[in-house]
């Protein structure tokens, strides 16, 4: 069942359109010596290396797109490793590795380590070791993670580089070289909520909360109004999304999520807020408060553009081409790992950050949307104080409108819109 669900999240991650999101550079970069940085093959040997494989690339492919960094590629690694008889384990001696980074590689960054995968190859026990011969011949990171799906894979690499490198004070989402500064960090504690309805305090005459929509499968609706924190979980997809009280505050609503068995382990529970108009390329900073007893949340943060429509460029000459807003830009989120800070608030509640620059080097995102998540296993979730907030005054990453772009539609014409969730 926990394989077939990790396939299903998968698809929830690749559904709508394939991001081609390449890496665009800052738009001023001041001028510095880049740091040359080795990843020895992390070492897996109870699954034929397939573990070990996937977070040497990891490493490789974070560290290409770093403007700062300059990694030796794994070919000429494995050359000067066999040239000089080294093997690289996790109790290798720290002189001996720093000798070899310097002499041999000419780095200034060695890492590496090993990963034991548990029986059934989904989960494994990640340890991360470096040298930083800038900081002396020494270990500067020492660190062990519990990866309990693959796709924890990525925030884990993120926070090593984070530590070695340095990238953005919440996360790796923001532009290497861009320094959030205290008026960015005014702009947090001071500036306004993008975010409609954000507390799950407004909803209409008919007792449907506003500015959300459930999805499930082919199932779109405003949760309904209930009466009570836990809701009776069910089979009927209709109800699984409600308004509900807050369990630790009966004056307070909240988004709620009663999940069944048979949800959970297929399409798992989506919400989308509606949606948020921003500016490409400028840094945002995100934060919402979870509870859950059960079911594993994610959140997703979904940029927009508009984009043809596939099939309709061979539409007749008296018919305009279509366009929607079709997503081009994601970031997610992970309330329950390391790599988004988190603080506890107390009575079963947690509140997590993340930064992000919502970018696109064709099609940069006018439009963003919170996608709040809960997949297996089956039981309740609970959701408040959705923030989003614009931290720089102008973009960071230089962004092009493409040249056949429309117009940006009205208030009116985006009622008429077909708009892709």
């Amino acid at each position: 069942m926990r394989r077939i669900c990790g396939i299903l999240f998968v698809l929830h991650l690749a559904s709508g359109v394939l991001l081609a999101q390449k890496s665009a550079a800052p738009a001023s970069q001041p001028d510095a010596e880049k740091v040359v940085v080795g990843v020895a093959p992390f070492v897996s040997t109870t699954d034929g290396g397939r573990w070990g494989k996937a977070v040497t690339d990891a490493f490789q492919l974070k560290l290409v797109r770093w403007p700062l960094t300059s990694p030796i590629d794994k070919f000429s690694f494995a050359d000067i490793a066999e040239s000089e008889k080294i093997d690289i384990r996790w109790d290798t001696p720290a002189a001996t590795l720093a000798k070899f980074a310097r002499d041999a590689l000419g780095a200034k960054i060695l890492i590496y380590g090993d990963v034991t995968p548990n029986a059934k190859g989904d989960a494994a026990t990640l340890r991360v070791r470096a040298i930083d011969l800038r900081a002396g011949p020494t270990l500067a990171v020492d660190r062990t993670f519990e990866l309990s799906y693959p796709t924890q894979l990525r925030p884990a690499v993120e926070m090593v580089l984070n530590q070695l490198v340095g990238y953005s004070t919440v996360n790796m989402e923001v532009p290497a070289l861009v320094k959030l500064t205290p008026a960015m960090e005014r702009r947090w504690t001071e500036g306004g909520n993008l975010v409609p309805n954000p507390d799950f305090e407004q909803g209409d005459p008919a007792g449907k909360l506003t500015g959300w929509e459930v999805v499930i499968g082919d199932k779109r609706y405003n949760p309904a109004k209930f009466e009570g924190a836990s809701a009776p979980i069910v089979d009927d997809f209709l109800k699984h999304g409600w308004w509900s009280l807050d369990p630790a505050d009966a004056k307070n609503r909240v988004l709620h999520f009663a999940i069944s068995e048979n949800v959970a382990a297929t399409y798992g529970v989506a919400c989308y807020s509606d949606w948020i108009p921003i500016t490409p390329g400028c840094i945002y900073r995100f934060s919402y408060r979870w509870r859950v007893d059960g079911p594993t949340p994610k959140v997703f943060l979904k940029g927009y553009a508009l984009c043809p429509t596939p099939g309709e460029k061979e539409a007749g000459k008296d018919q305009p081409m279509a366009w929607q807003r079709r997503e081009v830009y994601r970031r997610q989120v992970h309330p329950t790992s390391e790599a988004d800070p988190k603080r506890d608030l107390g009575n079963g509640w947690t509140e997590t950050t993340a930064d992000l620059c919502p970018r696109h080097d064709q099609r940069p995102p006018h439009w963003l949307r919170v996608d709040i998540y809960g997949y297996w296993p089956k039981g309740r979730a609970w959701f408040d104080h959705v923030v989003l907030k614009q931290l720089s005054d102008k973009p960071v990453v230089e962004q092009k409108e493409p040249n056949d772009l429309p117009k940006m539609p009205t208030t009116s014409e985006e009622r008429e819109m077909q708009n892709a969730k």
